[in-house]
């Protein structure tokens, strides 16, 4: 019965279809306008009313490969009705016999999709992943870098994690090595680890208006002082430094993060480098701890966002 339903050619182009009408029906002012309405009890009218507010297009593509009726379609998107009361298949596309959703198609094809999904609404993108590209297999992180250069005006920022310092990468065009194109910021951690304190960041995002930039206009960091919260017996976080304030930045743009290792080059062993090295450490280490070679390092990090990239710190 499933089979006559939807066939197994049409699974991930019906679950990219669901994706589809539940992104652009959040993104509609009839949407919106009952979130503001109704704050908390955003499910109920919601549930009543969705179903008459969905692009046409979607309602038509998807009931073409169900029997499904268009209420029953906005119920199982927004979880109004238990997924038993609808065997067919759910938000995540299950099937009664099929114990497992349809399998994802690999990253970098899903990432393109939606990138290029994003570039044709005119929509800006943030990618956030735990592992910085530059950290994965070759062969990934160089596809991956293309793909950042090809969507340059959508992606507004990538935020990463994993490595526990706090740092940033620059990534260039792959034409021009020096135009930068885009900016990866790679957040302190929060877990402990040997020689750093804890911390965390808060980023200030330019708003949620017509033709915002989503870009980060400047971000806060705040650290967790070992040393004091053991003398003291208490937790004891501490501002650490914001990014314009104190790399005397006017915006952070990829563009002026270029200016800023411009400048770190250009006095090494200089006052700036030091202070990059101890925000590096989480105020950990004084930068005087690093020497010539040590920054020459830190320096090539902020440069290279592709893994074994011979030439990133040329």
């Amino acid at each position: 019965m499933v089979d006559s339903l939807i066939s197994d050619d049409n699974d991930q182009h019906l679950a990219a279809t669901l994706v589809a009408y539940r992104h652009r029906f959040q993104q509609s002012k009839t949407y919106k306008a009952l979130q503001w309405s109704q704050k908390s009890q955003i499910e109920p009218p919601v549930c009543e009313l969705c179903d008459m507010a969905v692009p046409l297009n979607v309602v038509i593509e998807v009931l073409t490969k169900s029997r499904l009726t268009n209420k029953q379609l906005c119920a199982i998107t927004f979880g109004c009705e238990k997924q038993s009361d609808f065997p067919v298949f759910s938000w995540n596309v299950t099937f009664p016999d099929k114990p497992k959703p349809p399998p994802r198609p690999p990253q970098p094809p899903a990432l393109i999709h939606w990138l290029q999904y994003a570039e044709d609404h005119n929509e800006k993108v943030h990618i956030i992943g735990h592992h910085p590209p530059q950290d994965c297999l070759v062969a990934f992180s160089w596809n991956f870098h293309k793909i950042i250069n090809r969507y340059e005006n959508t992606i507004a920022g990538q935020f990463y994690g994993h490595r526990h310092n706090d740092e940033f990468a620059v990534v260039y065009d792959e034409v021009d090595p020096k135009r930068p194109v885009s900016m990866m910021y790679i957040g302190p951690s929060l877990t402990t680890e040997s020689f750093l304190n804890p911390g965390y960041r808060v980023f200030s995002i330019d708003g949620d208006y017509s033709g915002s930039s989503y870009w980060v206009l400047d971000h806060r960091t705040v650290i967790m002082n070992l040393t004091a919260s053991n003398i003291y017996n208490q937790t004891i976080f501490v501002d650490e430094y914001s990014a314009r304030g104190a790399y005397q930045m006017e915006n952070l743009f990829p563009e002026d993060w270029n200016d800023l290792i411009e400048r770190m080059q250009n006095d090494i062993d200089g006052p700036l480098m030091s202070t990059v090295y101890t925000h590096y450490t989480k105020s950990y280490e004084s930068g005087s701890k690093c020497y010539h070679n040590c920054r020459r390092e830190l320096l090539c990090s902020f440069k290279t966002t592709r893994s074994e990239d011979p030439h990133a710190c040329d």
